[in-house]
């Protein structure tokens, strides 16, 4: 087993914004101090219909989603080790790790936590379950036997390992195979996009587990993994900025500079230098004025495009009704 070092700090510095959502016009804290998410904003996000998302006599202008009760959980883990706001960061990580305890669902031999509702991009059908959300759930509970030693966590880390079996297509499959290698899917939609950063974030997961356990098959299938992502990782450069997935989708702001501190990540975790040289590139195109316009007409293209897309289909079904 490998040793855990630097008192096993998340990778992704999710303290700056997940300590404390009470300001946030689109989070809030339910009475137990639990984060909650608006259905409006997911409604404006991804013009979700009302009727979906108030459903079954839920009129609740809030739900919980499970990757914001993930990042509470890693961020005040980190706020935690870093000693800042002690006290406040224990109540939040160890509020979020019980309410992940008692809100999974147990499938055959593993634990899910399903997104509730249908996303066009990631599902069309409600209650489905992601990689990215088990990686980081994983990550959690593997944190909360590092600081408890409670052999419960190293159970409940199984029964969530075990989600990484179900293909997908299973009911809460998101495992995926294809001429890369083996993918953990945030979207467990066929064909598969490959959301990079979603990616990593599953197999984050996959290595915590393996820090607390060193079982053999964990290590072997991150070994695997990193494989995937070498090979894959070119997909996602267009020169001048990174895609958000193979489908196209050119990254944000946001999500270009997850890549260059995830892939930053990867190199200090691994030494493989792939991972260094990516994350330096597109720093560096994070700050050049050329490459910031670039994205600019790309993202600009890709959004006329499905304009015109859409208008193409609208025309066609009016034609034939």
């Amino acid at each position: 087993m490998k040793k855990i070092e630097n008192r096993f700090v998340y990778y992704y510095p999710y303290e700056a914004k997940y300590l404390d959502v009470s300001e946030s016009p689109w989070q809030k804290y339910d009475s137990d101090g639990i984060i909650m998410a608006s259905k409006e904003y997911l409604k404006y996000q991804y013009k979700i219909k009302s009727r979906d998302l108030y459903r079954n006599g839920d009129d609740s202008p809030y739900y919980y989603h499970p990757i914001l009760i993930a990042n509470s959980i890693l961020g005040s883990f980190n706020a935690l080790m870093n000693q800042q706001e002690k006290n406040t960061a224990s109540k939040v990580f160890w509020k979020h790790i019980h309410w992940l305890k008692t809100n999974g669902i147990k499938h055959q031999n593993s634990l899910v936590f399903p997104f509730p509702y249908a996303l066009p991009e990631f599902s069309p059908y409600p209650n489905w379950v992601s990689g990215m959300y088990q990686g980081e759930i994983l990550s959690c509970f593997a944190r909360a036997f590092y600081l408890s030693n409670d052999a419960n966590f190293l159970e409940i880390c199984e029964k969530v390992w075990n989600s990484y079996q179900y293909p997908i297509g299973d009911k809460y499959g998101f495992r995926n195979t294809d001429e890369y290698g083996l993918w953990f899917e945030e979207a467990p939609k066929m064909p598969a996009n490959h959301i990079l950063n979603g990616y990593i974030f599953a197999i984050w997961g996959i290595w915590d587990y393996y820090l607390i356990s060193g079982k053999p098959e964990l290590i072997k299938t991150w070994t695997i993994c990193l494989d995937t992502l070498r090979k894959s990782l070119s997909e996602y450069d267009l020169g001048y900025w990174s895609l958000y997935d193979m489908k196209g989708t050119i990254t944000s702001y946001y999500y270009h500079k997850v890549h260059i501190i995830q892939l930053k990540a990867l190199y200090q975790m691994t030494g493989d230098d792939i991972f260094i040289e990516y994350s330096k590139k597109w720093d560096r195109q994070l700050n050049s004025f050329y490459c910031r316009t670039r994205k600019k007409f790309y993202h600009l293209a890709q959004v006329t495009r499905r304009k015109k897309l859409g208008m193409y289909f609208r025309n066609a079904f009016q034609e034939n009704n």
